[in-house]
């Protein structure tokens, strides 16, 4: 093939996979402002209970996470996975029967838990495995949550519960892939064991007995938090420089905000609407979900979108407003200030927008 070809056939993949991402930043800019909205601020937006984490988990992390894993397995039907996350998310914010939408993301579901059992079927090694549980965890708390809505079950919380295991075992295992070639000693592995069969034994448990199987849940995301902050690269990644040093720094901090969020799970008294699951979620999606994305986005989207991302010291500027704006709202939880909720709810909202707008920079400047 000539170079021009290649050229114009690379410029048509690249833009395939950016109109594939448009609608999970769609997605997380609408959960971010429906967010807002639920907290107090006055936003002219009319949304469903559930727009706001369905736009969230699957929209964007959804849409994310199955783009990133569609370029690394490179199966074309791959792509249907971000494409049917991305769509179905948004068609049930936009369009007010929500069954297509709601359809159209679980095909997404079904297709990212395909790609994993083709990659496990060519690699059978414990982190694919994880990977694919994950995936199957983000379709039962879908299915937990819808059911939730038409009153056929109580276990909307557990569906949220399944929805945290989905991310979580997705970041576990993509830092377990990025560092196979470190040999864990056999005590570490018995500690992520551990850690791996509480969470799902208090999944398990918080669908039948509520306050106990959260109890168990918090303890096992304690357990993963100090390994990762133990055992994962991160923690000497942070004594090095420039970008290295960034994603150390930002991953150690987000591993630091799960164990905050195992700690409220363990002392909160149940999952329901109120400050508790504020600051357990928040502590959760926010502050450790995004920590990785704001620690992976120089590294991955290069590889998705073949866009360099140069590494800037303003990248700081949004992980602190983050982290500070987090810790903000989460004292207002826990003394009962709104306004400091409030506040820092906005902030949090901020710190998406700034990071969006220092990479979007970043990726505009190297092509210039």
């Amino acid at each position: 093939m000539s170079a021009p070809a290649q050229k114009v056939g690379g410029s048509l993949q690249w833009g395939f996979r950016l109109a594939l991402i448009v609608p999970g930043m769609l997605a997380l800019l609408l959960g971010m402002a429906i967010g807002l909205q639920r907290l107090g601020w006055s936003l002219p937006l009319s949304a469903l209970p559930l727009s706001h984490s369905w736009l969230m988990v699957s929209g964007f992390f959804g849409t994310l996470i199955s783009l990133e894993r569609a370029v690394a397995i490179q199966r074309r039907w791959g792509y249907l996975a971000p494409a049917c996350s991305g769509v179905g998310a948004l068609l049930m914010f936009f369009y007010p029967f929500q069954v297509p939408g709601w359809l159209l993301v679980n095909l997404g579901c079904f297709v990212l838990i395909a790609l994993y059992g083709a990659l496990y079927s060519q690699h059978r090694l414990f982190y694919h495995a994880l990977m694919g549980l994950g995936a199957c965890c983000w379709l039962a708390g879908n299915l937990l949550w819808w059911m939730a809505e038409f009153r056929l079950t109580p276990l909307a919380y557990t569906g949220v519960l399944c929805w945290c295991m989905f991310l979580l075992l997705t970041i576990v295992a993509e830092r377990l892939e990025l560092n196979r070639l470190l040999k864990p000693t056999l005590g570490s592995s018995l500690w992520m064991a551990g850690g791996l069969v509480a969470l799902l034994m208090g999944l398990l448990i918080h669908a039948l007995m509520g306050r106990a199987g959260l109890m168990l849940f918090g303890s096992g995301l304690l357990t993963i938090a100090v390994w990762l902050v133990r055992f994962d690269p991160a923690r000497y990644a942070m004594r090095a420089t420039g970008l290295t040093a960034f994603a150390g720094r930002t991953l150690t901090a987000g591993y630091c905000w799960l164990g905050i969020a195992g700690v409220v799970a363990l002392v909160m008294p149940e999952l329901t609407v109120g400050v508790g699951a504020d600051a357990f979620l928040h502590a959760f999606f926010l502050g450790f979900a995004f920590s990785m994305v704001f620690g992976h986005a120089p590294i991955i989207f290069p590889s998705v979108l073949g866009w360099r991302i140069p590494f800037y010291r303003r990248f700081y500027s949004h992980v602190i407003l983050l982290n500070g704006s987090l810790l903000v709202r989460l004292v207002g939880d826990g003394l009962g200030w709104h306004a400091w909720r409030q506040w820092g709810g906005l902030l949090n909202g901020l710190a998406l927008v700034i990071f969006l707008l220092n990479t979007l920079s970043a990726i505009v400047w190297t092509r210039r």
